[in-house]
Protein backbone atom coordinates (compact mmCIF):
# COMPACT_ATOMS: atom_id res chain seq x y z
CA UNK A 1 0.00 0.00 0.00
CA UNK A 2 2.85 2.62 1.22
CA UNK A 3 4.49 1.73 -2.05
CA UNK A 4 1.51 2.18 -4.34
CA UNK A 5 1.19 5.92 -2.56
CA UNK A 6 3.94 6.34 -3.63
CA UNK A 7 4.22 5.98 -7.10
CA UNK A 8 0.93 7.91 -6.78
CA UNK A 9 2.50 10.59 -5.24
CA UNK A 10 5.62 10.50 -7.76
CA UNK A 11 3.18 10.96 -10.71
CA UNK A 12 1.13 13.64 -9.25
CA UNK A 13 4.09 15.15 -8.91
CA UNK A 14 5.07 14.39 -12.34
CA UNK A 15 1.36 15.61 -13.85
CA UNK A 16 1.97 19.14 -11.65
CA UNK A 17 4.93 19.78 -12.98
CA UNK A 18 3.80 19.48 -16.60
CA UNK A 19 1.23 21.64 -16.04
CA UNK A 20 3.00 24.23 -14.36
CA UNK A 21 5.40 24.04 -17.05
CA UNK A 22 3.19 24.33 -19.71
CA UNK A 23 1.79 27.51 -17.97
CA UNK A 24 5.00 29.01 -17.85
CA UNK A 25 5.75 28.42 -21.45
CA UNK A 26 2.32 29.78 -22.14
CA UNK A 27 2.62 32.94 -20.70
CA UNK A 28 6.20 32.90 -22.22
CA UNK A 29 4.57 32.76 -25.91
CA UNK A 30 2.25 35.71 -25.11
CA UNK A 31 5.14 37.90 -23.67
CA UNK A 32 6.88 36.92 -27.04
CA UNK A 33 6.65 40.29 -29.26
CA UNK A 34 5.27 39.78 -32.62
CA UNK A 35 6.74 42.70 -35.20
CA UNK A 36 4.54 43.37 -38.15
CA UNK A 37 6.53 42.77 -41.46
CA UNK A 38 7.27 46.18 -42.40
CA UNK A 39 6.77 45.49 -46.00
CA UNK A 40 3.53 44.16 -45.63
CA UNK A 41 2.63 47.16 -43.50
CA UNK A 42 4.49 49.73 -45.99
CA UNK A 43 1.31 48.20 -48.57
CA UNK A 44 -1.21 48.59 -46.22
CA UNK A 45 -0.09 52.16 -45.61
CA UNK A 46 0.35 52.87 -49.51
CA UNK A 47 -3.33 51.46 -50.01
CA UNK A 48 -4.81 53.48 -47.50
CA UNK A 49 -3.55 57.22 -48.86
CA UNK A 50 -4.11 55.96 -52.60
CA UNK A 51 -7.92 55.78 -51.63
CA UNK A 52 -7.49 59.69 -51.00
CA UNK A 53 -4.53 60.36 -53.09
CA UNK A 54 -5.32 62.97 -55.85
CA UNK A 55 -2.83 61.62 -58.67
CA UNK A 56 -1.36 64.54 -60.01
CA UNK A 57 1.75 65.19 -61.78
CA UNK A 58 2.90 68.15 -60.34
CA UNK A 59 5.22 71.03 -61.81
CA UNK A 60 7.42 73.53 -59.87
CA UNK A 61 6.14 77.29 -60.44
CA UNK A 62 8.70 78.51 -58.07
CA UNK A 63 11.74 76.96 -56.27
CA UNK A 64 13.66 78.48 -53.69
CA UNK A 65 17.32 77.57 -52.01
CA UNK A 66 18.02 80.99 -51.07
CA UNK A 67 21.47 81.00 -51.62
CA UNK A 68 21.01 84.69 -51.73
CA UNK A 69 19.03 87.85 -50.77
CA UNK A 70 17.19 87.59 -54.17
CA UNK A 71 14.41 85.71 -52.84
CA UNK A 72 13.04 88.25 -50.65
CA UNK A 73 12.38 89.88 -53.74
CA UNK A 74 9.58 88.13 -54.88
CA UNK A 75 7.99 87.62 -50.96
CA UNK A 76 6.18 90.81 -48.72
CA UNK A 77 6.78 90.56 -45.16
CA UNK A 78 3.22 91.45 -43.15
CA UNK A 79 4.26 90.88 -39.48
CA UNK A 80 7.64 90.40 -37.33
CA UNK A 81 10.53 90.46 -39.09
CA UNK A 82 11.76 88.24 -41.56
CA UNK A 83 15.14 87.82 -44.09
CA UNK A 84 17.62 85.39 -45.75
CA UNK A 85 20.20 83.88 -42.98
CA UNK A 86 22.49 81.32 -43.63
CA UNK A 87 20.98 79.94 -46.66
CA UNK A 88 17.77 79.83 -45.27
CA UNK A 89 14.54 82.07 -45.28
CA UNK A 90 14.02 83.05 -41.11
CA UNK A 91 11.25 84.59 -39.25
CA UNK A 92 13.66 86.24 -36.67
CA UNK A 93 11.77 88.60 -34.83
CA UNK A 94 8.72 90.35 -33.84
CA UNK A 95 5.77 91.71 -31.86
CA UNK A 96 5.65 88.81 -28.42
CA UNK A 97 2.96 86.67 -28.41
CA UNK A 98 2.47 87.38 -32.09
CA UNK A 99 2.61 86.39 -35.76
CA UNK A 100 5.51 86.66 -37.71
CA UNK A 101 4.01 86.21 -41.74
CA UNK A 102 5.16 86.31 -45.06
CA UNK A 103 3.63 86.53 -48.61
CA UNK A 104 5.22 83.71 -50.04
CA UNK A 105 3.50 83.55 -53.66
CA UNK A 106 -0.04 84.27 -55.50
CA UNK A 107 -2.06 81.16 -55.44
CA UNK A 108 -1.62 79.19 -58.63
CA UNK A 109 -5.45 78.96 -60.49
CA UNK A 110 -5.97 75.45 -59.41
CA UNK A 111 -4.08 72.44 -57.22
CA UNK A 112 -1.34 73.31 -55.52
CA UNK A 113 1.50 71.95 -53.29
CA UNK A 114 3.56 74.15 -51.10
CA UNK A 115 6.67 71.79 -49.77
CA UNK A 116 10.38 73.19 -47.69
CA UNK A 117 11.82 72.19 -44.64
CA UNK A 118 11.18 74.24 -41.47
CA UNK A 119 12.99 74.21 -38.27
CA UNK A 120 11.24 76.14 -35.41
CA UNK A 121 13.68 76.84 -32.49
CA UNK A 122 12.56 76.89 -28.84
CA UNK A 123 11.78 80.11 -26.99
CA UNK A 124 13.37 80.96 -23.76
CA UNK A 125 10.76 78.92 -22.04
CA UNK A 126 11.32 75.62 -24.65
CA UNK A 127 8.30 76.15 -26.23
CA UNK A 128 7.62 76.64 -29.96
CA UNK A 129 4.56 77.99 -31.56
CA UNK A 130 3.05 77.54 -35.20
CA UNK A 131 3.81 76.85 -38.68
CA UNK A 132 1.00 77.96 -40.23
CA UNK A 133 0.20 77.86 -44.15
CA UNK A 134 -2.27 80.43 -45.25
CA UNK A 135 -3.95 79.56 -48.98
CA UNK A 136 -6.05 82.40 -50.20
CA UNK A 137 -4.41 85.37 -47.88
CA UNK A 138 -5.37 88.77 -48.84
CA UNK A 139 -2.81 91.52 -49.06
CA UNK A 140 -2.12 91.75 -45.30
CA UNK A 141 -1.58 88.01 -44.52
CA UNK A 142 -4.69 87.40 -43.03
CA UNK A 143 -6.43 83.91 -44.04
CA UNK A 144 -9.63 84.80 -42.70
CA UNK A 145 -11.64 84.32 -46.05
CA UNK A 146 -9.65 81.31 -46.99
CA UNK A 147 -7.93 77.85 -45.23
CA UNK A 148 -5.22 77.58 -43.14
CA UNK A 149 -3.20 74.60 -42.10
CA UNK A 150 -1.18 74.44 -38.95
CA UNK A 151 1.26 72.20 -37.07
CA UNK A 152 2.38 72.54 -33.56
CA UNK A 153 -0.34 74.88 -32.77
CA UNK A 154 -0.45 76.19 -29.45
CA UNK A 155 2.74 75.62 -28.59
CA UNK A 156 3.09 71.97 -30.17
CA UNK A 157 -0.28 70.55 -28.87
CA UNK A 158 -1.74 69.72 -32.15
CA UNK A 159 -2.43 70.11 -35.88
CA UNK A 160 -5.75 71.71 -37.80
CA UNK A 161 -6.95 72.50 -40.92
CA UNK A 162 -9.03 76.18 -40.72
CA UNK A 163 -11.71 78.09 -42.87
CA UNK A 164 -12.66 80.93 -42.71
CA UNK A 165 -11.07 81.37 -39.00
CA UNK A 166 -13.15 78.24 -38.10
CA UNK A 167 -11.61 74.51 -37.24
CA UNK A 168 -12.98 72.20 -39.81
CA UNK A 169 -10.14 69.56 -38.84
CA UNK A 170 -7.76 68.53 -36.02
CA UNK A 171 -5.92 65.86 -34.48
CA UNK A 172 -4.13 66.41 -31.41
CA UNK A 173 -0.65 65.37 -32.13
CA UNK A 174 2.05 67.51 -33.34
CA UNK A 175 5.17 65.59 -34.30
CA UNK A 176 7.28 68.79 -34.54
CA UNK A 177 10.89 68.67 -32.62
CA UNK A 178 11.94 71.84 -31.52
CA UNK A 179 15.77 72.84 -32.89
CA UNK A 180 15.22 69.98 -35.46
CA UNK A 181 14.73 69.82 -39.06
CA UNK A 182 11.07 69.01 -40.46
CA UNK A 183 10.12 68.09 -44.08
CA UNK A 184 6.27 69.80 -44.42
CA UNK A 185 4.64 69.36 -47.70
CA UNK A 186 0.56 70.97 -47.91
CA UNK A 187 -1.73 70.11 -50.66
CA UNK A 188 -5.10 72.09 -51.76
CA UNK A 189 -7.14 69.90 -54.52
CA UNK A 190 -10.53 72.29 -54.72
CA UNK A 191 -12.48 70.07 -51.56
CA UNK A 192 -9.89 68.26 -50.03
CA UNK A 193 -6.54 69.84 -47.89
CA UNK A 194 -3.55 68.08 -46.37
CA UNK A 195 -0.64 68.74 -44.83
CA UNK A 196 2.51 66.19 -44.22
CA UNK A 197 5.15 66.30 -41.64
CA UNK A 198 7.87 64.31 -42.70
CA UNK A 199 5.84 62.01 -44.79
CA UNK A 200 3.30 61.15 -42.54
CA UNK A 201 -0.69 62.88 -43.01
CA UNK A 202 -0.75 65.10 -40.03
CA UNK A 203 -4.25 66.82 -41.03
CA UNK A 204 -6.32 64.93 -43.99
CA UNK A 205 -9.58 67.49 -44.45
CA UNK A 206 -12.70 67.59 -46.95
CA UNK A 207 -14.31 70.30 -47.33
CA UNK A 208 -17.19 69.82 -49.65
CA UNK A 209 -19.75 71.57 -48.37
CA UNK A 210 -19.30 75.09 -50.27
CA UNK A 211 -15.51 74.65 -50.36
CA UNK A 212 -13.72 78.11 -51.30
CA UNK A 213 -12.66 78.40 -54.16
CA UNK A 214 -8.58 79.12 -55.40
CA UNK A 215 -8.09 82.61 -56.04
CA UNK A 216 -4.92 83.58 -58.10
CA UNK A 217 -5.62 87.36 -56.71
CA UNK A 218 -4.53 86.36 -53.44
CA UNK A 219 -1.60 85.00 -51.96
CA UNK A 220 0.33 81.61 -50.28
CA UNK A 221 1.04 82.51 -47.23
CA UNK A 222 3.53 81.28 -43.85
CA UNK A 223 3.84 82.09 -40.11
CA UNK A 224 5.13 81.08 -36.98
CA UNK A 225 3.32 82.17 -33.65
CA UNK A 226 6.16 84.01 -31.74
CA UNK A 227 8.77 81.72 -32.28
CA UNK A 228 12.24 81.56 -34.60
CA UNK A 229 11.27 80.00 -37.92
CA UNK A 230 13.52 78.89 -40.50
CA UNK A 231 12.79 77.57 -43.62
CA UNK A 232 14.52 76.63 -46.97
CA UNK A 233 14.25 74.20 -50.33
CA UNK A 234 10.93 75.61 -51.10
CA UNK A 235 8.65 74.81 -53.86
CA UNK A 236 5.10 75.42 -55.00
CA UNK A 237 3.78 73.35 -57.94
CA UNK A 238 0.53 73.34 -59.91
CA UNK A 239 -0.46 70.41 -62.29
CA UNK A 240 1.28 69.46 -64.96
CA UNK A 241 -0.55 71.68 -67.84
CA UNK A 242 -2.09 74.31 -65.98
Amino acid sequence: MRQFIAVLALVLAAVCGLMIGFAVSSRGADQVQVVPDPDEQRMYLERARAEHDAKVAWQPLHQYTFDGMEAMKAFRVCEGEWGIVDGQLVATGGKADNYRSILLAPCPAGPMRIEFDATLFPRADGRVGDIYLRLNADDTGSSAKGYGLFVARYFNQDSVCYKNNQPIARTEWSPIVPGQQHHIVAEWHTVHLRLWVDGKVVVDAWDRTNPIPVDPKKWIGLASYDTRLAVDNLVISAPKGK
